[in-house]
């Protein structure tokens, strides 16, 4: 076949259309990047054969995947696995996707060892997560295990532990009706969340500065207090209704003294006529 007319894309100056004579009419065969155009050299009256068609189509569809994957690295740092995930799904082949990464990896804009440096000090210092999910990141996006490895040494053990202490902190303020011990076990369950081991996590709630003030202790024992009291008023009294408030503060991890302070109280109340009656019982 022969080469009858050239002409560039309109939606892609860096794209043209090529025509070649079909039985005697001219018609559309395919379009090439302007870098294939160059490369093979084509220009108007030039025949074609169906192989060297084929392998035509072949390098353009290449130049394809690799403009989309100098375009999807424009942005930010990927990996390889990034970018021939990306391919993929934009429906290039898998040899085109393999080709492409290849080449950006001959070229250093691919490099997963300095990927997973730079992608382990950005989390050090935009945020609080620990070492196992930081880990986990890497090995999703595909990098491979020596690699994580190495770029995992720069978060130390005293480095995790210090973010864990920070991040205990940011979200050790007691909320309203809870104990303590509830909240260093609810930032425990969050470090633990967050990718730091339970060694790590339990360190950072013990070492955290949030404890609370007495008087904050002692409202949340009032409030948590008075609904259990209130649940439980109608139903029970006595030893009864006095053993079930205790256990319920019990597990709510206040401590003891504030329990038995509350329960002196109402114990108060009710010798005054302002509630149901609640007598002395051992102490848990």
């Amino acid at each position: 076949m022969k080469i009858t007319k050239i002409e560039v894309q309109k939606n892609n100056p860096e794209r043209y259309n090529i025509f070649t004579d079909q039985t005697g009419r001219e018609a559309f065969t395919t379009g090439v990047d302007e870098a294939v155009l160059v490369q093979w050299d084509l220009k108007k009256g030039k025949e074609l054969t169906e192989n060297e068609l084929g392998l035509l189509i072949e390098d353009d569809h290449e130049r394809k995947a690799w403009n989309r994957a100098l375009h999807y690295l424009s942005s930010v740092m990927r990996t390889e696995k990034e970018v021939y995930d990306h391919l993929i799904e934009k429906e290039f082949t898998e040899a085109s996707a393999s080709k492409a990464v290849e080449k950006a990896k001959k070229y250093k804009f691919l490099n997963d060892r300095e990927f997973a440096k730079a992608f382990v000090r950005t989390k050090i210092n935009t945020t609080d997560k620990g070492p196992k999910v930081i880990r986990m990141d890497l090995e999703k996006k595909g990098v491979a295990e020596n690699y994580v490895s190495e770029a995992m040494k720069e978060l130390t053990d005293e480095l995790a532990l210090d973010r864990a202490v920070s991040a205990a902190e940011k979200k050790g303020r007691q909320k309203k009706g809870e104990s303590g011990g509830a909240v260093k076990q609810r930032l425990l369950q969050m470090l633990l969340r967050k990718g730091y081991d339970h060694e790590t996590a339990s360190a950072a709630v013990k070492e955290a500065d949030f404890a609370p003030s007495e008087e904050d202790e002692w409202n949340s024992v009032l409030v948590q207090g008075e609904k259990v009291y209130r649940k439980w008023e109608g139903k029970l009294e006595g030893r009864q209704l006095e053993q079930k408030i205790k256990e319920y503060l019990y597990r709510k991890q206040f401590p003891m003294e504030h329990i038995q302070r509350f329960l002196d109280e109402k114990r108060e109340e009710s010798e005054h006529g302002d509630g149901k009656k609640i007598q002395p019982d051992e102490q848990v």
